[in-house]
């Protein structure tokens, strides 16, 4: 630290510095305060005896530019999941995990997404000419470089001894020790040699993987909108004319920038999001698809303690947008669907726009589909069910509509309802659940084969763990045993028969209907 000139002073840069043990994180905390005449507020220790609360404090501060912390002392409970990376770019591992992936995650803390500048890490490793000690520094030293290689490569640290564990990886390298004090090996440790035992056990696997081959990899999502500010836009003029927003209190701007006023009920309803989110009563909530403006807003927010973005990214899930959307759909009755003539439709035919759901025996859902299905004016197919997005598509429905008067047609149309039901359910879902629950009854006759030799195996080993024993207490303990295995056998074999079980009838949600009627 020295040599890099630092000196602890506000303009110098912040250092994460990890040790392992608490007693090395007290001792490095006085001996820097000491030779640098830090300030109490310049150095902080992070490890596990802290609170959750007191955690991300701690995590917040330093991520702020007018935090006055320029040492982070963490142990490795500050490896996984806290993001160091802000205001900082340079690391010391004070001493060496004997973990690849311990020691992969400690680095990921600053040299990840949202870095500006180059990350700089630092090792510290002794030297040594005592025989045994060299060895072990060495072994330290192949560590590190097996690390190097995989950030470089891109790989996977767990995947160099196929453990993908951190507490696994540490016994191996205490082994690999244990063993290089007994056979000295000039080389260190020999990764591919010593977990050749590792290697075995993966015999025939392959560290990659082929590549698959698709023409399309990504499927196409099917939409009304052209763009994403079109569908915002709408649901603002929507809720507008339907009286469920007065104008002064939402907007969506050309800017595509979404504002809406913090009422009474918003706060009620949206009262468990973080209080530096929410913006006071009578101020705006402010949302933008600009992802250039709410990164501007983050990078500002950042520079001060307590501040928050002023601007959030607007999309779907947004608790906000979850909420206005909420209001839409209040907005139509329930048991109602919305009925739409459209010119650009065959004349006289109706088509029903579906949501249809089958789930097993443990309410889950394992077929979701939106499909349509239209009839001719007598209630006659006149297609085969289209996929939603099908039907879209062939008659340009994401295109300009005009609204048409419909009324005197609506009494025909809700008497074609009961055919169209009739018509999604034998003609769609009807096949699709066949189809999947014979793929689903030849999963459970596996399973229960694969169950079977399990049980078959148990009793075995059991037999011969009590086969010399005949004391009545060792008799109970096989008997408990026993009826252990028979309850491991029955509770797994009945969730994978509700898992599996695709008896029940698909439900169906009448979405919305399309129609064109024949002029008179």
């Amino acid at each position: 630290m020295k040599k890099l000139k630092w000196k602890g002073g506000k303009k110098d840069d912040r250092y994460v510095i990890f040790a392992e043990r608490i007693d090395t994180l007290k001792y490095l905390e006085a001996q820097l305060t000491k030779d640098f005449k830090l300030k109490p507020e310049s150095i902080v220790t992070f490890s596990g005896s802290l609170s959750d609360m007191e955690q991300q404090e701690v995590i917040d501060d330093f991520g702020k530019k007018d935090s006055g912390i320029r040492l982070f002392l963490t142990s490795d409970a500050g490896s996984q999941g806290v993001n160091l990376h802000y205001f900082c770019n340079r690391m010391f591992n004070y001493d060496i995990p004997w973990s690849l992936i311990t020691l992969e995650q400690r680095n990921g803390r600053i040299d990840r997404y949202g870095q500006t500048q180059t990350p700089y890490i630092y090792y510290l490793v002794a030297e040594s000419d005592l025989k045994g000690l060299k060895t072990d520094l060495h072994i330290l030293e192949k560590l590190i470089a097996k690390e190097e290689e995989v950030y470089n490569t891109l790989g996977d640290a767990g995947s160099v001894m196929k453990l993908y564990d951190s507490a696994q990886e540490e016994k191996v390298v205490e082994q690999a020790i244990l063993a290089q004090a007994e056979k000295p090996n000039e080389d260190g440790l020999d990764f591919s040699a010593f977990f050749a035992e590792q290697d075995a056990l993966f015999e025939g696997e392959s560290d990659t993987t082929e590549a698959l081959d698709l023409p399309e990899p990504v499927e196409e999502i099917s939409h009304f909108y052209p763009v994403e500010a079109d569908y915002f836009e709408a649901l603002i003029q929507q809720l507008h004319s339907a009286n469920s927003l007065d104008p002064s209190e939402a907007e969506f701007t050309e800017e595509k920038l979404l504002r809406v006023q913090n009422t009474k009920e918003i706060s009620r309803v949206l009262y468990d999001l973080p209080p530096e989110v929410r913006p006071a009563s009578g101020d705006l909530y402010r949302l933008s698809l600009d992802v250039d403006l709410v990164q501007a807003s983050i990078t500002e927010a950042r520079k001060k303690k307590g501040e928050w973005a002023k601007i959030q990214m607007l999309y779907e899930l947004h608790p906000l947008v979850r909420y206005l959307m909420t209001k839409l759909q209040v907005s139509v009755e329930k048991e109602v669907a919305l009925v739409s003539r459209i010119e650009a439709l065959p004349e006289d035919t109706v088509h029903f726009i579906f949501q249809g759901q089958l789930s097993n025996d443990l309410g889950q859902s394992v077929i979701s589909d939106f499909f349509v299905i239209g009839l001719d004016w007598q209630g006659n197919m006149h297609t085969k069910p289209l996929p939603l997005e099908d039907f879209i598509a062939q008659y340009q429905l994401d295109q300009q509509l005009y609204t048409r008067n419909q009324e005197q047609d609506l009494a025909h149309i809700q008497r074609l309802l009961e055919p169209a039901i009739e018509l999604a359910q034998t003609m769609h879902m009807a096949p699709q659940q066949d189809a999947l629950a014979a793929r689903m009854s030849k999963q459970l006759k596996d399973y229960e084969q694969h169950l079977q030799s399990w049980k078959q195996e148990a009793d075995d080993v059991l037999e011969k763990t009590y086969a010399e024993r005949h004391d009545r207490f060792s008799k109970n303990k096989q008997e408990k045993q026993q009826r252990e295995i028979e309850t491991i056998l029955s509770h797994s074999s009945q969730y994978y028969k509700d898992l599996t079980n695709l008896s029940n009838e698909a439900y169906l949600q009448v979405l919305g209907v399309c129609y064109n009627r024949a002029k008179a």
